[in-house]
C-alpha cells in the first residue's frame, strides 16, 4: 500500500497522519476519519510561497506606517498622517506662520511648506524602499528549495524606534 494521509473532521485541530500501515487506516476509518492521497510536494511548497508571501505583504503594510524620518525628527506614516501631510503640501505657501506639528518622539516642531514637500518626498522614497524590500523577501522566497527557512525580516528600512 502506497502512503496516503489520513485526517477526521471530528478533531480539526489533529494533525492528519501519514501512514502506509493498512491495518492502521482500517482503525482509522472505523473512527470516523478520511483517507486521501498525499498533497503533492509542488502543492505544498506553492501554499508555503503564498503564506510566506502573505506575511511579508502584512510587515510590509506595517512597515510602512513605521514613520518616515526628515532631520533629526520622525513623522508619522499612518494612513491618516500622510492624508494631513498631503493637504499641507497642497497648501503650499498659504500655510499659516506657526503651525506646531508633533513629531513620533512627542515633540513639536514648526511646520513650513519646505518641511511639509520634504516629510512628502521622504514619505514616497521610504514606500519605494519597503515596497522593493518587499519584492526582494518575495523573490527569495520563490527561489528557496525551502521556504520556511529563508529569513524575509531583515534587510527592511529603518523605522522609528522611540
Amino acid at each position: 500500500m502506497e502512503d496516503c494521509i489520513v485526517t477526521t473532521l471530528d478533531y480539526p485541530d489533529q494533525p492528519p497522519v501519514t501512514t502506509d500501515d493498512a491495518e492502521r487506516i482500517d482503525t482509522l476509518v472505523r473512527k470516523g476519519w478520511t483517507v486521501r492521497p498525499p498533497e503533492p510536494a509542488e502543492q505544498v511548497l506553492a501554499r508555503q510561497r503564498e503564506n510566506i508571501w502573505g506575511q511579508i505583504k502584512g510587515h510590509r503594510d506595517a512597515v510602512k506606517a513605521q514613520g518616515v524620518q526628515v532631520g533629526g525628527n520622525w513623522f508619522h506614516s499612518d494612513d491618516s498622517s500622510r492624508i494631513q501631510q498631503l493637504g499641507l503640501v497642497m497648501m503650499g505657501a498659504n500655510l499659516p506662520a506657526g503651525v506646531q506639528w508633533k513629531t513620533m518622539s512627542g515633540s513639536f516642531v514648526t511646520m513650513t511648506p519646505t518641511l511639509a514637500a520634504q516629510i512628502f518626498q521622504a514619505t514616497a522614497a521610504r514606500d519605494m524602499a519597503v515596497f522593493a524590500a518587499a519584492e526582494q523577501h518575495r523573490a527569495g522566497v520563490w527561489a528557496a528549495a525551502d521556504p520556511s527557512a529563508y529569513n524575509w525580516q531583515t534587510g527592511w528600512p529603518a523605522s522609528y524606534q522611540g
